[in-house]
């Protein structure tokens, strides 16, 4: 059994444990994810919805044939490492004895971080009956070596910007396609554009200076590399 980042094809698998499980599964594509996986079968999943300085803890789910066998702990552990200083915050029913037990606390609604109140467990009557646990940056303890900040939306954004810098249209359609299945922003997909662009501007711009350079001056004949680019 290995626990692994969750990848788009999982997410229909994880839809159906949370249905199984009595778990809303709404904004999962708005979260990071990890899940607990063995002989090509998903056994849990757990994951993060991220705010900045914070995060909803969200969607912790084990199929029931594989409960017993200490993946919900290991499952809050990944979450616990991959938030890294974040304060950290969950609400469920039936957890909050164990959440407690690894330092959450029950939090008061002025402890809540104005920001997780955008997130979707806070939307509308979803989770708006559920206690809210907390567990504050100093709980968590430092950001880990294996912490990371390179989500899957984050690496579509790299890849847009690749696709840009490389005029590839068909790298730039597909990876614009999952980046917005994850609910990348129209906006940052456009910064990643406009990063893109820079850096397959900038050797332009170089070859441009240099040739305004050697006509405005008696450069040497002779002045040159020992070869060139062209065959």
């Amino acid at each position: 059994m290995n626990i692994r980042e969750r990848q788009l094809e999982d997410l229909d698998s994880v839809r159906a444990l949370l249905e199984a499980a009595g778990l809303p599964a709404n904004g999962l594509e708005r979260t990071d994810g990890w899940v607990a996986e063995e002989n090509g079968r998903l056994l849990g999943h757990v994951a993060l919805e991220r705010t900045g300085d914070a995060a909803v803890l969200r969607s912790l789910v084990v199929a029931t044939a594989d409960q017993g066998r200490g993946l919900g702990r290991r499952l809050m552990d990944q979450a616990e490492r991959g938030a890294g200083n974040l304060t950290l915050l969950l609400r469920t029913l039936s957890i909050g004895p164990w959440a407690q037990r690894r330092g959450y606390e029950r939090a008061r609604p002025d402890q809540i971080p104005e920001s997780l109140r955008a997130t979707t467990e806070f939307e509308g009557s979803l989770c708006s009956g559920y206690p809210a646990y907390i567990k504050a940056v100093a709980s968590v303890g430092p950001v880990p070596a294996c912490g990371s900040l390179m989500t899957q939306a984050v690496a579509e954004l790299a890849a847009i910007s690749a696709a840009m810098a490389a005029s590839c249209e068909p790298c730039f359609k597909f990876h614009y396609d999952r980046a917005r299945k994850l609910r990348v922003s129209r906006e940052d997909i456009r910064t990643a554009v406009n990063v893109g662009l820079s850096v397959k501007s900038a050797p332009h711009r170089k070859v441009v200076e240099t040739a305004d350079r050697y006509l405005a001056s008696d450069v040497p004949v002779g002045d040159a590399p020992s070869s060139c680019c062209a065959p």
